[in-house]
Order: structure tokens, then sequence, then C-alpha cells
């Protein structure tokens, strides 16, 4: 008999909740609704909003290693970090005329209930290597400064462009290799075989350098943000009381 008074740690409750999923999955052919787990949520007096900031982070968690395993890097990047000095509006002002300079965005970012925001336009994004969010706002013990770079449409651009490539050279090196051959002694079906595998292999060898390559991309864009957000914390840390 289970020991009512009895409390348990953190790792036992997992393996527990774990197990009663387990057995009701042979009960009811498996899984649960997101009203079910909210369910479960309130009976054990987890706030609901705890759920549903909990569901978010597992699907960008998901997310994130799909575009990983086809892309070989993810397809964006996330800093947060607090700055141990709480601004008030007009701090958050003055930051903002300075904000050009440190994010090399010349967009105009808004200010607006506390928190100064800040997205970069798409030719400017371009221009400037990925598409930049920004948020600065008053948190509990500080200013939160929190940095995003969205790599999606730069790793689509990228793979559509170097597959297309890819698929058409090897084609073009496949007729050459047809040619050289002689026409005349080569099957239609033949033919057409040899011109689609040259386009595979094109594709294929296209696409691995597109990896590569992207990954670079990825690692240069992680050393920029980096350095945005390090240039934002040393101008908060600069500001005049």
């Amino acid at each position: 008999m289970a020991d009512e008074t009895k409390k348990y740690s953190d790792p036992e409750i997992a393996a527990i909740i774990q197990g009663a999923l387990d057995l009701g999955r042979k009960d009811s052919g498996g899984g649960l609704l997101l009203s079910e787990i909210e369910g479960i949520a309130r009976e054990t007096g987890i706030p609901v909003e705890h759920v549903r900031k909990a569901l978010e982070r597992h699907e960008e968690s998901r997310d994130r290693s799909l575009g990983r395993a086809i892309l070989g890097s993810e397809t964006s990047i996330e800093r947060v970090e607090l700055v141990p000095r709480v601004l008030t509006q007009g701090q958050l002002e003055s930051l903002n005329k300075s904000l050009p300079m440190l994010t090399n965005s010349p967009e105009p970012s808004l200010v607006a209930g506390g928190a100064l925001s800040l997205r970069r336009g798409a030719l400017r994004s371009i221009l400037d290597g990925f598409p930049l969010s920004l948020t600065i706002s008053r948190a509990e013990g500080g200013t939160k400064v929190a940095v995003a770079a969205r790599l999606g449409s730069v790793a689509v651009g990228l793979f559509a462009a170097s597959g297309g490539l890819g698929a058409l050279a090897g084609i073009k090196v496949a007729l050459l290799g047809l040619v050289v051959a002689g026409l005349g002694s080569v099957s239609l079906p033949v033919g057409a075989a040899a011109l689609a595998l040259g386009g595979f292999v094109g594709l294929g060898g296209f696409l691995f350098l597109a990896r590569r390559l992207y990954r670079r991309f990825v690692e240069r864009s992680r050393d920029r943000l980096g350095a945005i957000l390090d240039r934002i914390k040393a101008a908060i840390q600069d500001l005049k009381d």
C-alpha cells in the first residue's frame, strides 16, 4: 500500500506519471489531447500557462531538430540575457536612438509599455546576413535582452538554388558523356536513364555542398548575433542615470 505522507522526488514523479500514461495507452489506444493534459495539470496544481509554454518549447525544439536533420544545422538562433540594471523610460528612449548603430539596422524600433522591439526588414536582412528580431524589456532584477536570427528563409533559398544548379549541372555532364559516346549508339531509354542519373548525382553533390555552406553561415550568424548582444549589453551599462 502506498504511503500517503511520503513525498516523491522530481525523477520519481516523472517515472510514476510516465508509467500511468503507459498503462493508459493500453486501454485507450494511446495519446492525450491538449485539453486532457491541461486537465491533469489543473488537478496537480500546475498552472495551465506553464503547460502551454512547455508545449511551445517542445514544438520549437522539434522544429529545430527537424531542421538540423535536413539542413545540417538549426534554422533559428536565440540568445536571452539579463542585464542587472533596471532602465527607466527615458533610458529606453536614449537606447533606442543608438540602436541603429548597435544593430546595423536603420529601420525604426518601437518603444512601448516599458519595452523596446525591433525587426530588421527583408532587404536589410539580405544585405546584412540574416533576419534579426530584438526585444529589450524590463524584468525582475534588471533588463532582459532577447535577440534572435531566423534563418529558415535563407536556408530554403540556398538549398533550392543549389538543388536546381546541381541537377542542371549533372544533366549537362551526362549529356556531354552521351555525345562523346555517340548518341546514335545509345538507345532512348538508356539515354534518358543516364540523364536522370546525372541529374540525381549532381543534385546530391550540390546539396552536400549546400549543407556545408549553410553550417558556416549559421556559425557566422551566431558570432554576429553574439556581437550585437554584447554591444547592447555594454550600451545599457553605459547609460547615464
